[in-house]
């Protein structure tokens, strides 16, 4: 019996200074240049009045040279989730008292999605295992998702440098999933937040191919609804001419066209 404890205590042992490990030599696995480039701007002595966040749809389609109150555009990637659109927000509020006005705007396909393979801006946060199960998180994305990605930084289009255009045919974008309850309470969260900080705020979805309007993306309408949730449902649909890299990414030749679309329609 004893050596069987024994043999417990070895792994235990072994295992809590394996995570110590981890913790201390893993300080930032994914060293994402788009999040840095991004929180650059919120550390710059410069106001910001209004704010961009969200994912790469909104990274590619917003251009905030053209509106006349002083603004950024901090969006990061779906693979964010809205979680960190949500901690992105509270970064640039703290740090920028002055904000007034917030665009929170995702691709369609980001609402389905959950937080349990996603990425944390925030890891000192999180307590010591939320902690280390992130940085392996970030460890797996980056030897599995990372290769794929762009990593340059194209400073005229203020995002990632884009990929070869795509070709449409005849696709659309069918929704296969619900509005993810993870996604539901980032959403709630956004709007408590706004609502007790006296900050006006505005969900939008970036632009796609046109989009099938199922049962699935009634799901996420319906939330927003039911919710009393500020948002636009129309979106800026792509086709063979403006369409960029990405079935929700506008050509970066087309981002005036997409942010004009988007302007018109927001209230500030």
């Amino acid at each position: 019996m004893s050596y069987f404890i024994k043999k417990i205590v070895i792994f235990i042992l072994t295992l809590v200074i394996s995570i110590s490990v981890i913790d201390l030599i893993i300080v930032d696995p994914i060293s994402d240049p788009l999040l840095e480039y991004q929180l650059n701007k919120i550390n710059k002595n410069e106001i910001i009045k209004s704010v961009f966040i969200g994912d790469s749809s909104c990274g590619n389609s917003i251009d905030v040279s053209y509106f006349d109150i002083p603004a950024q555009n901090l969006s990061l990637t779906g693979d964010y989730n809205i979680s960190n659109t949500y901690r992105m927000l509270k970064r640039v509020h703290i740090s920028h008292p002055e904000l007034e006005n917030v665009i929170i705007m995702q691709s369609f396909d980001v609402f389905p999605r959950n937080d349990s393979d996603m990425l944390n801006i925030d890891l000192n946060s999180l307590n010591y295992a939320e902690r280390v199960y992130s940085k392996l998180q970030g460890l797996k994305y980056m030897l599995t998702v990372r290769p794929f990605v762009s990593l340059e930084i194209d400073y005229d289009n203020d995002f990632l440098k884009q990929n070869d255009k795509r070709t449409l045919k005849s696709e659309k974008l069918v929704l296969e999933s619900d509005i993810s309850i993870e996604n539901k309470k980032s959403i709630l969260d956004i709007k408590s937040y706004c609502t007790d900080n006296n900050l006006n705020y505005t969900f939008m979805f970036g632009p796609s191919i046109n989009v099938t309007k199922n049962e699935k993306y009634y799901s996420i309408i319906n939330f927003l609804k039911i919710n009393k949730i500020n948002f636009i449902e129309e979106y800026f649909e792509l086709n063979n001419l403006n369409i960029g890299d990405g079935f929700d990414h506008v050509s970066p030749i087309f981002k005036m066209n997409s942010t004009f679309f988007y302007k018109d329609r927001i209230n500030f």
